[in-house]
């Protein structure tokens, strides 16, 4: 018995590691790398989908040593660089502006230094005229006084909370920073920053600090919106959109849809399907599924369609069908490739902006994902985004000759 279970055993450590030699070791790195990723803060995860810090470097190791002075530099300028002011365009013209020197580069770097380039930061994008430093709020900590040339701006920068304390409320300035505190004030003193400069932009349209105008999912959140999706949510500065979405803004997102409709709120037996649970609860897939077959039916005289490929992991006659076939009929199958829904997994922002606007779009137009897509490039399209190309190239080249103060140091 003891040698059939050495035999079982050495057949399984075998058998995984011919799975692993088969397997493209790319794809065990990329989802290795999406893993880590997943576990990090806000601010790591977000710099990360920016492309500016490598997801190779996620490890403890990394993210909680003190981070050297030429790391901290490259980070402040890439953010720089997001909003087009001057001073991120080179280390050069980051030193020139006062506002950072990365020598010696492999010093570490205290709190204080920290704050103070940040506060340095905000004063060049005010000089340049991107932004206004103003309003009232707290600048002193019990172990710290910033210098007076800073105060305006560490009342903006703490009533925005970019610069924080400690849970006691101090600061502690000589302490080093941190790899993962540098990302961590850095972005949010960005996502601060740009959500200020784009409220100066079309305020009609969905704007994300974390999401480029390229990116695929500025599209079908825009349309979304004119769906009436966003009407009761409310997603702050930044998108996120690997984060899971709350049951609560799930329903929230479908209230706006069925506002829009002029269609009648979930029934109270939906509402129990849906399970009356923290607004923080996360929400499953099959909770997306559940609101699709009540907005298809509510929006339909027709009989609910039934569904030709059964989940294996839907029983007949579950709540869950009406939605998936909804979605079936015009071609979206939801789940894994052998069938399985998997309905109590979370759902992220981007699965359920995804495959929400996917189903709209073909029920909207009636016609197959191409001509969906082919009638969506417009002349019109394509007239908006060259005038908006050409606006922001004359925006960068009037702050470019603009003469900002650059006495910081």
């Amino acid at each position: 018995m003891k040698e059939g279970k050495q035999y079982f055993l050495l057949g399984c450590l075998m058998a995984l590691g011919a799975g692993l030699f088969l397997l493209d070791p790319g794809t065990l790195q990329a989802v290795s790398r999406q893993v880590s990723l997943g576990l990090q803060t806000r601010e790591v995860r977000l710099t990360v989908d920016l492309g500016l810090y490598n997801p190779d470097f996620l490890g403890k190791d990394f993210l909680d040593a003190p981070v050297s002075r030429r790391e901290f530099a490259r980070l402040l300028r890439g953010f720089l660089h997001m909003v087009g002011a001057p001073a991120g365009y080179s280390q050069g013209k980051l030193e020139e502006s006062g506002i950072f020197t990365a020598r010696p580069p492999k010093q570490a770097l205290s709190r204080k230094l920290a704050g103070e380039a940040v506060c340095r930061a905000l004063l060049h994008l005010a000089d340049v005229g991107l932004l206004t430093v103003e309003g009232e709020g707290p600048t002193r900590f019990p172990d710290y006084a910033p210098p007076p040339k800073y105060q305006a701006a560490i009342a903006y920068l703490r009533r925005q909370k970019v610069i924080r304390g400690y849970p006691d409320g101090s600061f502690q300035a000589a302490r080093a920073i941190t790899t993962r505190e540098a990302i961590s004030l850095l972005y949010r003193f960005y996502e601060t920053a740009a959500a200020t400069i784009g409220e100066t932009q079309a305020r009609d349209t969905a704007h994300f600090v974390d999401l480029p105008l390229d990116h695929p999912m500025v599209a079908k959140l825009h349309s979304l919106q004119e769906a009436g999706a966003f009407t009761h949510v409310h997603r702050g500065p930044s998108f996120d959109g690997n984060a899971t979405i709350s049951l609560a803004d799930l329903q929230s997102l479908f209230r706006g849809l069925f506002d829009k409709r002029s269609l009648p709120p979930p029934a109270a037996d939906l509402q129990a399907l849906l399970g009356r649970q923290s607004a923080a609860n996360p929400a499953r897939r099959r909770h997306l599924v559940l609101l699709i077959g009540h907005l298809a039916s509510a929006g339909s005289s027709q009989s609910s369609p039934t569904l030709e490929r059964p989940y294996a992991d839907v029983p007949p006659g579950a709540p869950e069908i009406p939605g998936l076939a909804a979605l079936e009929q015009v071609g979206i199958s939801l789940g894994y490739a052998d069938r399985r829904l998997a309905g109590d997994e979370p759902l992220s922002w981007f699965e359920t902006v995804g495959i929400l606007h996917a189903w709209l779009e073909r029920t909207s137009t009636g016609g197959s994902p191409a001509t969906a897509v082919e009638e969506a490039a417009t002349r019109t399209d394509f007239e908006e985004f060259a005038a908006l190309i050409k606006a922001k190239k004359e925006r960068i080249r009037g702050i470019l000759d603009r003469k900002p103060r650059y006495s910081r140091n």
